[in-house]
């Protein structure tokens, strides 16, 4: 991507943002087990989209600790500095 191109993606990037929050301002209530909230429509799509973008980071993290554990019990005789790293390693990635 030319360097350029990134301010302007940007500011397009911004005011969808900013439209997509203007055109949802609409109070809606959201009730989870006896709590009741009353909040903007725009706050709370913004709320669970950063609560799904928590959770894949935190599944993501659990299974790259996973793999590396799996790849330390492959080499057992090389102390953990000396392994090689699986993020450099030739086997193919998966996309």
């Amino acid at each position: 991507m030319p360097p350029n191109l990134r301010p302007i993606l940007l500011v397009v990037l911004v005011g969808l943002v900013l439209v997509f929050a203007v055109q949802n301002v609409a109070n809606v209530e959201v009730q989870f087990l006896i709590w009741s909230i009353a909040m903007p429509r725009a706050i709370l799509i913004a709320v669970v989209f950063a609560l799904g973008v928590l959770i894949g980071w935190i599944l993501h993290g659990l299974r790259r600790r996973r793999r590396q554990g799996a790849d330390s019990a492959e080499q057992p005789g090389l102390p953990p500095s000396l392994r090689p790293s699986p993020r450099y390693d030739d086997r193919p990635r998966r996309r």
